[in-house]
């Protein structure tokens, strides 16, 4: 295969149903720092592939904390574009689950709460 450059665009959600379930502006607080951690997990995972370049959002990370919005673009130049957002959204799933709160980790319905997780993200990627 020949190595070519793709525009990559990668976003998670539901952001609407993270907003309107909050109750208090803590509930607001957790759910916007999830998506931010979401979306952080498949930016390292894009970054980890070597020739790829965050195009928005645009940050340094030596100069202050970095929040993400809900997507990212990335510049990527490789031979599998699928591969690697196959990848990213894997670990966004992967990292999502890994959220579940301690007390339903022991439940004995935890393969039915990880299922509903998996299938609750709305993950989108392109890469042209």
């Amino acid at each position: 295969m020949e190595i070519k450059r793709y525009l990559f665009l990668f976003t998670v959600g539901p952001v609407h149903s993270f907003i309107e379930q909050a109750r208090k502006l803590r509930d607001l607080y957790a759910g916007s720092r999830m998506l931010i951690d979401l979306t952080e997990s498949g930016i390292k995972t894009v970054l980890s592939y070597g020739n790829a370049r965050i195009i928005f959002p645009y940050f340094k990370v030596d100069d202050k904390e970095v929040n993400f919005p809900n997507r990212f673009v990335a510049e990527i130049e490789t031979e599998d574009i699928q591969a690697i957002g196959r990848a990213a959204e894997e670990t966004v799933r992967e990292r999502f689950i890994h959220m579940l709160p301690k007390s339903l980790k022991n439940s004995p319905d935890r393969a039915v709460y990880e299922k509903q997780l998996q299938d609750y993200l709305q993950i989108y990627w392109s890469g042209r």
